[in-house]
């Protein structure tokens, strides 16, 4: 048994290649079953034996946050492009409901088309900033031409990951909600794995998971941490909303609904980028400081096709 074997089969299994697909691998450079079978759970076995192995403390929430304020500030590029999609669905329907734009058939249909079009934009605009996230998090400069081509050409794999994701979590919340609840952290860097590493499918999700793993109440009160800072920012500009409203008026021609749908559209997509910068962040703490191997779970598969059943009956 080869130590460059192992080596090979250990990066896999951090990975978080399944079994299967390592095994289907090591046959077609022509190792047999029962070598493929040695050197797994050597390796696995080997892994259980350093998930006691230190890891260095996570960067705080706080220290996180303030490098996601900053990364976000320097790119106004990527602001602008988070901000344009929901400042049109927001005066869009602003303009509706005011009749501004005629509710007939036609304009209706339009409407909703621009909408259908502008929740495909925000779909691919997630790997974008990902991207572009993981670039800034290590100090790379990167345009945002580079990181729309590789997302654009990337899309279809992000969408089979996204569906996977989406069906382990379903499967994990209809056991009770609370499953999915949990497995919903434990893969929430599958977006980041894909786009840093390129792993793709399930597997991006067991990476994921493999880099949580051990570490779950570390994100989770990192998370929580940060989703209350932003609750308090958003408290702040809920305040400010409602003292320009007290002061403008409603009877202002329609200025301050959009003036407000404007403000919300920056507010949410400001929201959204400190999100990913912070998550960006978060993984790669994770992936620097986690030393410890993970085998992949068999039951996401399961929960897999359960959340896909169960969706479809639903």
């Amino acid at each position: 048994m080869s130590p460059e074997l192992q080596q090979a089969v250990k990066e896999r299994v951090e990975l978080g290649h399944s079994k299967e697909q390592i095994a289907t691998e090591l046959q077609a450079a022509g190792y047999d079953d029962a070598t493929i079978t040695a050197v797994y759970e050597a390796v696995v076995s080997g892994v259980a034996q350093t998930d006691a192995t230190a890891v260095q403390d996570l960067p705080t929430a706080g220290s996180m946050f303030k490098k996601a304020w900053s990364h976000m500030w320097a790119r106004p590029d990527l602001i602008a492009l988070a901000v344009l999609p929901t400042l049109l669905m927001n005066v869009g329907g602003v303009l509706l409901v005011m009749g501004v734009l005629p509710a007939q058939g036609l304009t209706v249909a339009i409407v909703a088309l621009g909408f259908v079009a502008v929740l495909l934009l925000q779909f691919l605009l997630q790997l974008v900033f990902a991207h572009t996230a993981l670039h800034s998090v290590r100090g790379e400069a990167t345009a945002l031409r580079g990181s729309w081509s590789w997302a654009t050409s990337h899309l279809w794999s992000w969408l089979w990951v996204v569906t996977i994701t989406f069906c382990v979590v379903f499967g994990g919340t209809m056991l009770l909600i609370i499953p999915g609840v949990i497995i919903s952290f434990y893969v929430a860097f599958a977006i980041y794995a894909f786009a840093d590493e390129g792993v793709t499918g399930m597997s991006a999700l067991q990476r994921s998971r493999a880099l949580v793993y051990g570490r779950f109440w570390t994100v989770l009160s990192r998370s929580i941490i940060f989703m209350i800072i932003l609750m308090l920012i958003a408290l702040g500009f809920a305040l400010v909303a409602g003292i320009l409203t007290a002061t403008l008026g409603t009877n202002q021609g329609g200025f301050t609904e959009l003036l407000m749908s404007v403000l919300d559209a920056f507010v949410t997509s400001v929201f959204t980028l400190l999100g990913v910068f912070f998550a960006a962040q978060l993984y790669t703490a994770l992936k620097q400081t986690v030393t410890m191997s993970v085998a992949p779970s068999k039951a996401y598969p399961i929960l897999g096709w359960f959340g896909l059943v169960g969706f479809g009956l639903g």
